[in-house]
């Protein structure tokens, strides 16, 4: 038998209900269930609006109206097909904050890429890729940044990547990211605030924002504490902590831990998805 015949009768057995889970009403256009409307589904989608054979046509599958009768005719034609042409892409989702909350349009609370995403995604995995930690961390996940990174005398290298190396090349900002602990405020440079705040634009990531280099997060939400409180410090111990002070070119330095429960630090799993 040809390949294509043999695709044909498995696609009708899938139609058909042999191997394919029982599934929701609604007009998902989903119909092999990953969350995404792709060419997959389109294979299941060119039969049925052939089966259908044009307008009122009935496609004898009722997985093609469950899963593409988009205008609910009874058939599977032109209008279903321009659907099926928007709904390309990821289905829609519900964006959650911190605490799992849906949120509604207008809210101006901060969404959770890790409660938004996390009941399908590998957040951890994902945040902890080049794109977000931006060197931070090595495969494994552990924070691997330190003061002369690659040991060559170069102290002022503190990781592998954009988090942590001297950045004097395009914008000119000739910085470097600060030190985690610091003898006094001249030694500070770039915190984590403004790093995402000046570089972030080109740089997409977050890591910094999420978590200290403690690997603690900096603002827990849930238990309404700060990283540095997790290990029994208080706000008077971590004044010149690299993580928890924000350096701008007016104020110069001042503590940054009023400006981490605005932040909500969560890994920004849709930034992971548009690359």
């Amino acid at each position: 038998m040809k390949r294509a015949s043999i695709l044909v009768v498995v696609t009708l057995a899938y139609l058909a209900g042999f191997g394919y889970p029982a599934r929701a009403t609604d007009v998902t256009q989903d119909l092999d269930g990953t969350g995404y409307v792709d060419l997959s589904d389109y294979v299941f989608f060119d039969i049925c609006f052939t089966l259908s054979g044009g307008p009122g046509g009935n496609p004898w599958f009722p997985a093609c109206l469950t899963f593409y009768d988009v205008d609910g005719d009874g058939d599977v034609d032109m209008a279903d097909y321009a659907a099926f042409q928007s709904a390309r892409g990821h289905l829609p989702i519900p964006l959650k904050d911190v605490a799992g909350n849906v949120l509604t349009t207008g809210d101006t609370t901060p969404y959770s890429g890790r409660q938004t995403c996390g009941e399908c995604h590998d957040i951890d995995r994902i945040a902890n890729g080049m794109i977000s930690q931006q060197g931070r961390t090595d495969s494994a996940g552990n924070i691997t940044m330190k003061d002369d990174f690659y040991d060559d005398g170069r102290w002022w290298v503190r990781g592998s990547g954009m988090y942590g190396r001297w950045s004097g090349g395009g914008g000119g900002l000739n910085r470097q990211t600060a030190g985690k602990t610091n003898a006094s405020v001249s030694e500070i440079d770039m915190t984590p605030f403004y790093w995402s705040g000046s570089c972030g634009g080109c740089h997409a990531g977050g890591g910094g924002m999420e978590f200290d280099r403690d690997g603690e997060r900096l603002w827990d939400v849930t238990e309404e504490e700060f990283g540095y409180e997790a290990l029994e410090k208080t706000a008077a111990d971590v004044l010149l902590d690299g993580d928890y002070v924000f350096v701008d070119d007016t104020v110069k330095l001042r503590p940054a831990v009023a400006l981490l429960k605005i932040s909500m630090t969560q890994a920004k799993s849709l930034e992971m998805h548009s690359h």
